[in-house]
């Protein structure tokens, strides 16, 4: 009989009563939004209330990180439970996650926010987020102070069309720090037909070093043809060896950067490295950029008609941005199609339009520089949402018309939808433990099983409305509005022993 070391037998009756090790969703640089936190809670209520924190009101701004026993997030400035901030000022709140302990509540101008809620990125002691949509911002994750904070764009000499905010999130790769500028190259005015193409050579994302902020590289492809605003999100995966940067643009595009292990410093004010591009895929189908005629679909629909509009299953079809974020898990890449809300949703439901989700292989057969479709399903509304794609083939996502909806991986089948009454917004649904989890605009909460065929464990009201995509880590779910954040769960998997990046490690 062979003998096993005490060593590996204590290593590996450890693993076996450890909770699981719960990555923070901000922290994923696919941007697959599924965790692996166990014990979550399939209902909530008073009689499973770990603890509540009263906030002063507004809207919730960012998407929630639970990382090493505290909850990080970001509200609106006139929502901070204890300080007052002025006009435009936003608060970085951290909570002790076992009690709800609030210790850090600090201010800032702009910090956060906007369609794809900017969410906080945690590495060791640092944190790193985006403040007013231009500056990127590291701080102290314990006390909050500022390591070092940059506009890429503007110490560039260019200028920036925001368009609703911050948005976008970043990645870390290596030593560096993957920023999207969500810049469009236009100069900013209230009305979108008086934009003008000021800036094209504006860049969509930005290297940067981690430690001091520096710009150490930017794409090279011309701003140009945008119906609005850029607000999607940079994510990563390796592909036949080569880590690749993943982007969708304000114009429905998807393209491909190299990311290189290192990049030439910036000598003075010389120019910096350009990153390799190897591909773009429009994500659009033709009918959706044209008429059967040829011409060109204008991205602005008529509204008075809308609800006359007979194609599309009673749908507005048209060209459509890329807002939520490109997931990549077991080396394909899943894209949603959206539309800039003030620009889809003045008459109703049916007027959010049809978008669509596809499924691409970046490897093209073993080409890097030429991706190819798997498939593509055109059943789903336009939506702020980011796929969450489990390991047994499902893909959940959230949608503007009000659905959470349900797509085979393999195939692109859509399997069922349950309708959650409103919008959802921010990055929408987030899985773990079998359950999916997913707040809507107007405040309610609902909790479903992460199946091929649907089960409905709850739905209820929350304190509130305009929430963000729920926090998850073992034993804890974090739910919040602009009135208040509450935890839920089971306190003696939140009390127990864990390990690493979960709430139950509360080193």
């Amino acid at each position: 009989m062979k003998s096993f070391p005490i060593i590996y037998v204590l290593i590996t009756l450890l693993a076996s009563i450890l909770p699981a090790n719960a990555e923070p969703f901000a922290n994923r640089s696919d941007r697959n939004a599924v965790t692996k936190a166990s014990h979550l809670p399939s209902t909530v209520g008073e009689d499973n209330l770990l603890w509540r924190v009263p906030l002063k009101g507004g809207d919730f701004m960012n998407t929630i990180t639970i990382y090493d026993g505290k909850v990080y997030c970001i509200v609106e400035g006139a929502a901070a439970p204890n300080i007052e901030l002025g006009r435009r000022e936003n608060v970085l709140l951290v909570f002790d996650a076992r009690t709800g302990e609030i210790l850090v509540e600090k201010g800032y101008s702009g910090l956060g926010g906007g369609y794809d809620a900017h969410a906080p990125l945690i590495e060791g002691d640092r944190l790193y987020t985006r403040t007013d949509g231009d500056h990127f911002i590291c701080l102290n994750r314990h006390t909050g102070e500022v390591i070092w904070e940059n506009n890429p764009v503007e110490q560039m000499g260019m200028k920036i069309q925001r368009c609703h905010g911050p948005n976008g999130n970043a990645i870390i790769i290596g030593d560096y720090y993957y920023v999207p500028t969500c810049a469009t190259g236009l100069e900013w005015t209230p009305r979108i037909d008086e934009l003008s193409q000021e800036w094209p050579w504006v860049p969509k994302i930005v290297a940067m070093n981690k430690y001091t902020g520096d710009i150490v590289a930017m794409d090279e492809l011309e701003q140009e043809h945008f119906y609005h605003g850029q607000w999607s999100s940079v994510s990563t995966g390796k592909v036949n060896g080569q880590q690749v940067i993943f982007y969708g643009d304000g114009n429905g595009i998807v393209h491909a950067f190299k990311a290189e292990d290192t990049y030439p410093e910036r000598v003075g004010n010389g120019d910096v490295h350009r990153l390799k591009h190897l591909w773009s895929m429009d994500a659009n189908p033709p009918e959706y950029r044209f008429w059967e005629n040829g011409l060109p679909r204008s991205y602005q629909t008529d509204w008075d008609g809308v609800r006359d509009i007979p194609e599309g299953n009673g749908r507005d079809i048209g060209p459509c941005e890329i807002i939520g974020d490109p997931v990549f898990k077991d080396g394909l890449l899943y894209v949603a199609l959206a539309r800039d809300y003030e620009y889809c949703n003045k008459r109703g439901a049916r007027a959010f339009g049809q978008g669509g989700i596809m499924c691409i292989d970046p490897d093209g057969g073993g080409d890097l520089t030429k991706p190819t479709l798997v498939w593509r399903n055109l059943d789903l509304n336009r939506t702020f949402s980011t796929p969450s794609v489990t390991d047994d083939g499902l893909i959940f996502i959230a949608d503007l018309a009000g659905q959470i909806n349900c797509f085979d991986a393999v195939t692109g089948e859509r399997l069922w939808d349950h309708d959650i009454k409103s919008k959802s917004w921010n990055y929408g649904q987030i899985v773990a433990d079998g359950k999916v989890f997913v707040q809507n605009s107007t405040g309610d909460l609902y909790i479903l099983g992460a199946t091929r065929e649907k089960k409905v464990f709850y739905e209820g009201e929350l304190n509130g409305k305009n929430g963000p995509m729920c926090g998850v880590a073992d034993g804890i779910l974090v739910v919040a509005t602009g009135n208040e954040v509450a935890a839920y769960g089971d306190p003696d998997v939140v009390k127990g022993p864990g390990s690493s990046n979960t709430v139950a490690d509360l080193r």
